[in-house]
């Protein structure tokens, strides 16, 4: 039963209201994954700890029991940067570029992007429409007025086909503002960083500043 005595005097909590101590949902299996005699559940809820996958499970303790990465050690889970496009991840295996060619993968003109993604031609960031050098609303409002407004066509074209069916619709600019405001996936390489196509496409790429 709860001890409202020792409530009262801080000494034991009940950050959940449920009205057992902490100690004593802990001591009957609730989840303290870091042994710091708090629930998990109210770490995260309060914000003091992270769960970016929003799995109920502290992002810290899935590191430590090899059940997800941070493999650069920036405190993110790997899959959740991933997701955020904070780190680059060309050939979409769940990695981050830089672990990659950190892991041995080659990258012979060290420029960050493995060789893997770099197959020739032109460069570009796919789902960056408009060039600027970065995906955002401007993107699929840029292919929009290109399909139905007489806008001016994307001088990488190629860049514009987001779902990389080598064709621009309606569906490429869908696509995009999912990625960007609905937790969609992101598009096929190359994205993040410049780079060719890795698969063939008829769709050109004339010019793109962002990607010298």
């Amino acid at each position: 039963a709860l001890d409202s005595c020792e409530l009262t005097s801080g000494v034991e909590t009940d950050c959940d209201g449920n009205g057992t101590l902490d100690s004593c949902d802990i001591a009957a299996g609730a989840s303290d994954c870091d042994l710091d005699g708090q629930l998990d559940a109210c770490q995260i809820s309060a914000g003091t700890a992270d769960d970016c996958d929003l799995d109920g499970v502290i992002d810290t303790c899935q590191v430590s029991a090899g059940t997800a990465f941070d493999c650069d050690l920036d405190g993110v889970l790997d899959s959740c940067a991933i997701a955020a496009a904070t780190v680059p991840d060309c050939d979409l295996n769940g990695v981050p570029d830089s672990c990659d060619i950190a892991a041995g993968a080659a990258d012979t003109d060290l420029d960050g992007i493995p060789d893997v993604c770099q197959t020739s031609g032109p460069q570009f960031r796919r789902g960056d429409c408009n060039a600027d050098g970065s995906p955002s609303i401007a993107d699929p409002i840029f292919l929009l007025a290109y399909l139905f407004a007489g806008g001016p066509v994307s001088s990488c074209a190629v860049a514009c086909d987001f779902n990389d069916d080598d064709g621009l619709d309606i569906s490429d600019a869908i696509n995009t503002l999912s990625f960007l405001f609905a937790g969609g996936a992101p598009p096929p390489p190359p994205f993040g960083a410049c780079g060719a196509d890795p698969t063939p496409a008829t769709l050109d790429c004339v010019a793109n500043p962002s990607c010298p």
